[in-house]
């Protein structure tokens, strides 16, 4: 009888202790995109990454297939302004991406995603400048200091 009751008792506290205690992995994915190269402006899993900090890239409806603290990998729809004549008046231009952001790094108090990868499933869009006509890009991200 009393081991029982040891036993339950001993159950009450782990049971406890597993609703109270947020697991590990979840406190070690919590790596943020900074939008518009912003780090104090985060997002975790977003469904748009504000990639250009005045507004010329994003990548939009994104799914994320994997969010770790080591690496996010996900697919949307890159959307690149043509900036002709300006990037006020501009055209965006649209083609399916898949994306990576990698190298976690402190910034601003939170841990943020310092690089990112897209590649053009299909090439990239038609009608931007010759610069823009690379298949693989890749960004340095979260380089404006903290506020």
């Amino acid at each position: 009888m009393r081991s029982t009751v040891a036993r339950r008792a001993g159950l009450v506290v782990l049971v406890s202790l597993a609703i109270l205690v947020p697991p590990a992995v979840a406190q070690a994915s919590a790596t943020y995109f900074g939008q518009s190269q912003d780090p104090a402006s985060r997002g975790y899993r977003p469904k748009t990454l504000q990639v250009a900090g005045e507004g010329s890239f994003a990548v939009e409806k994104m799914y994320w297939s994997t969010w770790t603290n080591r690496v996010a990998r996900g697919s949307g729809i890159g959307a690149q302004d043509d900036c002709e004549p300006d990037c006020a008046t501009g055209t965006f231009h649209r083609a399916p991406a898949r994306v990576r952001l990698w190298r976690p790094r402190r910034k601003c108090g939170h841990e943020v995603w310092t690089r990112m990868t897209l590649i053009w499933l299909h090439g990239p869009p038609s009608g931007l400048p010759g610069y823009s006509q690379k298949r693989r890009v890749q960004w340095g991200l979260a380089q404006f200091p903290c506020e």
